[in-house]
């Protein structure tokens, strides 16, 4: 990993200024496009930073992007603004962590930039236009599984996928 961080540092840089930049702008045109399920992280958040565990915990909404908005609640940032520059900062890993896997398993250079590109539009998209959700984070997680265990099997078999598909599904 190290020596990844150390041959693509100008990709990652630009990728985060990139996806930065982006949601600070971008999000704050699509700030009040919310759903029912914004509304409960974001009171499951607030319940969590002025300390009411009891209420905030429930067995619907999962805990992980409401713990994520504390910070900014405790910042006195808007929580809406944090739920995106949280999406903003799961899609750049995503990003990463693809482009990352593709040069582990030797994907041509032309198809692994064009992958790439086509995937951060996604992500772009994803980030500023879609309601808030904890699902990129779940994809950042799974994305991140998938590079670690292939980075320590090696070459894709049927049973690795077998195995990511099971753990996906419990994520």
């Amino acid at each position: 990993m190290r020596e990844f961080l150390k041959r693509h540092r100008l990709i990652i840089c630009l990728c985060a200024l990139f996806f930065g930049l982006a949601a600070v702008f971008i999000c704050t045109w699509y700030r009040y496009e919310l759903n029912p399920d914004a509304t409960a992280y974001i009171g499951i958040a607030q319940k969590y930073a002025h300390g009411d565990f009891k209420h905030a915990i429930n067995g619907y909404w999962g805990p992980l992007l409401s713990l994520l908005l504390v910070p900014f609640i405790w910042l006195h940032i808007d929580p809406i603004i944090g739920a995106k520059l949280i999406a903003a900062a799961a899609g750049t890993g995503i990003l990463l962590l693809a482009y990352q896997f593709l040069r582990v398993q030797k994907v041509s250079q032309l198809l692994t930039l064009a992958s790439c590109g086509a995937l951060a539009a996604l992500m772009f998209e994803w980030v500023t236009v879609e309601a808030i959700t904890p699902d990129m984070l779940l994809a950042f997680l799974i994305v991140l599984f998938a590079v670690r265990l292939s980075a320590f099997l090696g070459q894709p078999s049927r049973n690795q996928g077998i195995v990511l598909g099971v753990i996906g599904a419990l994520m």
